[in-house]
């Protein structure tokens, strides 16, 4: 590949990656909240101390943990203290994070506490909103446990899912019509690392064509994103959100590589994309150099 590809391709594993689901706070400042785009995590917003209702919940999930080895558990607190840590703390299994500027709730638009919010894979799949019973939060941890989360590594082999959305100029864009190789990149204008990945993108293989695949708007992001369509040839194609859904996006950025034959032959998320997504070029075009955009 060309040296201006082999330096940006560092960059595609640099910051922090959230959830796509997250997206309306990927921008905040993580502190110690954890990668919830894996594996299946019961989130539990409260106020404490001061609810009884969330002091009760809290016992129910002590009660909850030791059956579900499976599931992960957080408490979420709207402010952080040394004293409301050691008294979530004590029970084990259960981890806290506290929100201390609203952004998780905000972004799961949590009215009131306690609630929880189950996810799989970063993604939504249930909520139990106050009042709920403890038969309710067993049953519902129960089917996150059955649940089977689905992966954009297990397309690979397949035909890509469908993809239709409009491109910056108002036009309908289609998978169907693109050149091929094409490299889609889903990219969430909130999410710090994808504006990361765009220098080592720019200097891409002429051959490759480039989509980045934005789901729920463009926003502030979107004079950026129209000088860096012009200024490299890629599309940018905002889409549905049942699209991310489709092709099995848990965070952004992810990146899917469809070859000429129309098949998806590499899917990475997020971290150490750089090396693999080399390696998957390489692949395509073969060993020799080719020439940067």
């Amino acid at each position: 590949m060309g040296s201006g590809w082999a330096k940006g391709k560092a960059r595609l594993s640099a910051g922090l990656v959230l959830p796509l689901s997250l997206g309306a706070f990927s921008a905040m400042a993580a502190g110690d909240l954890p990668d919830l785009s894996h594996g299946k995590w019961v989130l539990c917003f409260l106020v404490f101390p001061g609810c009884p209702a969330c002091e009760e919940v809290l016992g129910w999930l002590g009660e909850t943990i030791p059956a579900f080895p499976e599931l992960r558990f957080l408490t979420v607190v709207l402010w952080g203290s040394e004293e409301v840590s050691a008294a979530l703390g004590r029970q084990d299994g259960l981890g806290v994070f506290a929100d201390q500027q609203g952004f998780l709730a905000a972004g799961f638009q949590i009215k009131r506490a306690p609630t929880l919010v189950l996810l799989a894979g970063g993604q939504p799949v249930e909520r139990l909103d106050w009042p709920f019973s403890q038969p309710a939060l067993l049953a519902a941890s129960e089917r996150l446990a059955r649940l089977e989360v689905k992966r954009p590594q297990d397309l690979v082999g397949l035909p890509p899912p469908g993809l239709a959305g409009t491109g910056l100029t108002g036009a309908e864009i289609t998978l169907e019509e693109l050149p091929r190789p094409v490299l889609l990149v889903f990219f969430n204008p909130n999410c710090p690392p994808c504006w990361e990945t765009l220098s080592a993108l720019e200097s891409r293989p002429v051959e490759l064509s480039l989509v980045l695949v934005v789901a729920g708007g463009m926003g502030a992001g979107r004079a950026r994103l129209e000088a860096f369509s012009e200024r490299t040839g890629a599309l940018v194609v905002s889409v549905e959100p049942q699209v991310v859904g489709a092709w099995h996006v848990r965070r952004t950025p992810t990146f899917f590589l469809v070859g000429g034959e129309g098949v998806i032959v590499w899917a990475q998320e997020g971290f150490g994309a750089g090396e693999q997504l080399d390696a998957a070029l390489a692949g395509i075009f073969g060993q020799g150099e080719s020439s940067p955009r």
